[in-house]
């Protein structure tokens, strides 16, 4: 980041490697900026006093190639990109917690159940973990990955889940994970997709 008036750098983002900025979206009101990029697998999002990562907002997984990024409401993005199947520019809309910035230190959050239960090939839908300790900006992560995220209060988060997590009866591990300061993650709550 350059600072015009001083006439120098005053920090970097830093990208993955191999990746490159398509653009960078500052939000002093939040105090967080978000990148936008090749090789990010998401929304990169960025503390504007530190530079650090501070987070992640995964992308849909039909979306392979987004080249603009915008803010959309209070907790929302709206993104440009390229859909080769109808060879169209598509605006694609996604909600995250991660607009809210964190107070810290944060405590460490605990998942007690996830609901409502679907059954496999039920196609995407909104799933409530229900816990306490949340805070703005924490993350519902399915097996492991990061899903989109609402915040409705310390303890209930709403998390989009595509169709392909439950194409198959299984058990999905779900937790909820707390930014820093602080923070962390919850102990598991498992999450049975029975079969059709």
């Amino acid at each position: 980041m350059f600072d015009p008036v001083a006439n120098q750098t005053i920090g970097t983002y830093t990208f993955p490697q191999g990746g490159f900025f398509y653009n960078v979206l500052p939000d002093s009101a939040v105090g967080l900026s978000y990148g936008l990029g090749y090789g990010a697998g998401g929304i990169l999002v960025f503390d504007q006093n530190t530079f650090a990562q501070v987070g992640s907002i995964p992308l849909p997984s039909k979306i392979t190639t987004a080249t603009a990024l915008l803010r959309w409401g209070a907790d929302g993005f709206a993104l440009l990109y390229q859909n080769y199947q109808t060879n169209t520019n598509d605006l694609v809309l996604l909600r995250s917690s991660q607009t809210q910035p964190s107070v810290g230190p944060n405590p460490i959050p605990a998942a007690t159940s996830a609901i409502p239960a679907v059954k496999a090939g039920n196609g995407n839908f909104q799933l409530t973990v229900e816990g306490g300790g949340f805070v703005p900006g924490a993350v519902v992560r399915w097996n492991g990955a990061d899903r989109t995220t609402i915040f409705q209060s310390g303890s209930v988060l709403i998390a989009d889940i595509p169709a392909s997590d439950v194409a198959v009866a299984g058990t999905a591990q779900v937790t909820v994970f707390n930014p820093p300061q602080g923070g962390g993650s919850s102990k598991r709550v498992s999450y049975v997709i029975a079969a059709k």
